[in-house]
């Protein structure tokens, strides 16, 4: 039966954390970082034979809540430049190896780092290969589900962090577990984290997202694998790039015209999906050059 308590506990672990913050000298601001960053977490843990309708609306909520990243996706459900990369996290996941492993997902800003792991999280033969998986983000949105009054302990409102922190563990202990961790920036909270996912030797993973690399290469001495998001090769963000940009036009292919100033803009995308994906879409609604050039002026131009 899947957890139904996970947003509880963590209204009781940011109390926790503030009552820490009063109490010890020097590390208020850590604290209040750590604290806000449980506030905006959402977690829904589901066993994989408790029936599918609760994952389906955190996948409709996620993906509401990540639009931009959304756009990645092709008519036929594929992702420009990334399909290889889904590819191996799922090798990662899925292999053979029964100790813990821990994937890393790096990247920079705007690379395209949740839209792959949710691409890998959400695929079905990972799914079934798993007893239950939970998705951890900082969206600031909550997914309604309904708890049963017997799945919450009735004192779990006097319970301490370590009691809390028990349940989790004989939670998870028992079974093969996948946790996303999404945009993981602190080293102090993935350390916090990291104690409550139990290694028996049942091939569980933890996958997570993040722009630093120390947090990418910290593995608590388990097994681990990073997977570094490399910027988009220039034809292939050229694809993603006219994908949207000239789908509206003739033939959908860029103009004779336009295509020196639309082959400059995307070189100034750095290779870098969102980037791309955002201005692709502004630039969509504009058909003269002289619009292109207004926006290449005011805001891209350097």
């Amino acid at each position: 039966m899947a957890s139904v308590a996970a947003d509880i506990f963590i209204g009781k672990f940011v109390a926790i954390l503030e009552s820490e913050a009063a109490s010890i000298a020097g590390v208020g601001h850590q604290v209040d970082e750590i604290k806000q960053e449980l506030v905006v977490m959402k977690s829904f843990l589901e066993d994989v034979n408790g029936g599918n309708k609760a994952h389906t609306e955190v996948e409709k909520a996620w993906v509401a809540s990540n639009q931009a990243e959304s756009s990645l996706y092709h008519k036929d459900d594929e992702l420009v430049g990334i399909e290889g990369g889904k590819k191996i996290l799922m090798g990662w996941l899925m292999n053979k190896e029964q100790r813990q492993t821990i994937v890393s997902v790096l990247g920079m800003g705007g690379s395209g780092k949740t839209t792959l792991v949710a691409r890998a999280f959400t695929n079905d033969a990972v799914k079934s290969h798993f007893e239950c998986y939970a998705w951890i983000t900082k969206i600031d949105q909550r997914i309604p589900h309904k708890a049963r009054k017997e799945e919450v302990p009735a004192d779990i409102n006097v319970m301490s962090y370590n009691e809390l922190l028990e349940i989790l563990v004989n939670y998870l202990e028992t079974k093969r577990y996948l946790v996303v961790l999404d945009d993981v920036w602190d080293i102090l909270l993935w350390e916090r984290i990291r104690f409550s996912f139990p290694d028996k030797q049942l091939g569980s993973r933890v996958m997570l997202t993040t722009r630093r690399e120390d947090i990418a290469s910290y593995s608590f001495g388990v097994e681990s694998h990073v997977h570094k998001i490399p910027s988009l090769g220039k034809s292939v963000a050229w694809e993603l790039f006219s994908m949207k940009a000239f789908s509206s036009y003739h033939n959908k292919s860029c103009s004779p015209e336009l295509l020196p100033l639309a082959r400059e803009l995307v070189e100034k995308c750095e290779g870098l999906p969102l980037a791309i994906v955002a201005l692709s879409g502004l630039l969509s609604s504009k058909k003269s050059l002289t619009e292109w050039s207004r926006v290449y002026n005011d805001g891209i131009k350097e």
